[in-house]
């Protein structure tokens, strides 16, 4: 592998190919991940910081910011609903009920 790399740096055609190669699979590699990050950003844009700083960074905290919100919205949900009384009114008694406020 050493030689292989040593002929590539000593032959300027090889290394402008070689050159070549890297540089696009870097910026294919970097289109790739920004398209991901962009999309997961606007599926999730309530929890999306505003736009600036760099892609990344705004992923991480789009993630972050859904990974602590979610389960507070859960518990908030559970903590409104109304509580079971523990007694069973049959449908007699709610019709009386209703009949009596109504």
């Amino acid at each position: 592998m050493r030689s292989l790399k040593n002929i590539i740096k000593r032959t300027p055609s090889l290394f402008r190919i070689a050159r070549a190669i890297k540089q696009t699979s870097s910026t294919a590699l970097k289109n790739a991940l920004y398209s991901k990050y962009n999309g997961v950003i606007s599926e999730l844009r309530i929890f999306a910081p505003t736009p600036s700083g760099s892609v990344r960074a705004r992923f991480d905290l789009t993630l972050l910011s859904a990974k602590q919100v979610i389960p507070l919205l859960g518990e908030l949900v559970k903590a409104s609903r109304p509580q079971p009384s523990g007694r069973v009114v049959t449908v007699a008694e709610f019709c009386d009920e209703l009949a009596r406020k109504g």
